[in-house]
C-alpha cells in the first residue's frame, strides 16, 4: 500500500510539474507577443516622430548649414558652408587677400577659396585658366553671367588624371578681381549668395 500511495504522490508530482511547464511555456508566449506588437507599435511612433524631425531637419538644415561670409575691406559678401576652417592670407603673390574655407573633421561640405587681386577681369581668368591647365585640369564648361549688374564669369575644370572638380566665379568691381572657387555642387549656392555691398 505504501508502494501505491508513493507511487500515487509521483503521478501527482510529475503531473504538477508538467503543469507548471505548460504554464511557462503559455506565459512566454503571451509576453513574447505582446511584446511583438509594443516593439511593432513603438517602431511606428519612432518612424512618425523621425519623419517629422526628418521633414524638419530637412528644412532647417539648408539653412543652418551655410553662412555668410562678408569683407568689408573689398565689398562683398557670400555664404560658404559652416565648419570649415578659414585661413586668410594677405599680399600673397599676385592677391591683395586669399581666403580659404577648409575641410575638417565636423565639416560637411566641401571647401571654398576666394582671392582678391588687382588684376583685370580678362587677365585674371586668363591666369586661373593656365594655372588649371598647368595642374592637369582640363576647362570642360565656361559661362558668362551677370550677378548684381556686374559682369562675371563662371567655368567648370575637370581633373584629367586624379583629383576633384572645380567650379570657378571671376567678378570685377571696384578695380578689383574676386575669384571663387569650390566643387560643381556648390558654386550656384555661391553665386546666388554673392552681394556687393
Amino acid at each position: 500500500m505504501t508502494k501505491n500511495k508513493n507511487k500515487s504522490k509521483f503521478n501527482v508530482f510529475r503531473l504538477g510539474l508538467v503543469l507548471v511547464f505548460l504554464s511557462l511555456v503559455f506565459l512566454t508566449a503571451n509576453l513574447l507577443t505582446k511584446v511583438v506588437k509594443n516593439s511593432s507599435s513603438l517602431s511606428k511612433e519612432t518612424q512618425k516622430v523621425s519623419e517629422s524631425k526628418n521633414v524638419q531637419k530637412q528644412n532647417t538644415d539648408i539653412d543652418l548649414a551655410w553662412e555668410i561670409y562678408m569683407n568689408g575691406k573689398y565689398g562683398f559678401q557670400i555664404e560658404t558652408p559652416k565648419l570649415l576652417y578659414k585661413v586668410e592670407s594677405q599680399d600673397l603673390g599676385r592677391y591683395l587677400t586669399f581666403i580659404r574655407f577648409e575641410e575638417n573633421n565636423f565639416s560637411q561640405e566641401k571647401g571654398v577659396a576666394i582671392g582678391v587681386s588687382k588684376e583685370s577681369f580678362e587677365k585674371e581668368i586668363e591666369l586661373i585658366k593656365k594655372e588649371l591647365e598647368g595642374m592637369g585640369g582640363k576647362l570642360v564648361k565656361e559661362e558668362d553671367l551677370t550677378i548684381n549688374g556686374t559682369l562675371a564669369k563662371k567655368f567648370e575644370f575637370q581633373p584629367e588624371k586624379e583629383g576633384e572638380a572645380r567650379s570657378f566665379l571671376i567678378i570685377n568691381f571696384n578695380n578689383i578681381s574676386v575669384s571663387i572657387s569650390t566643387v560643381p555642387e556648390q558654386i550656384d549656392r555661391v553665386i546666388e549668395s554673392f552681394k556687393l555691398l
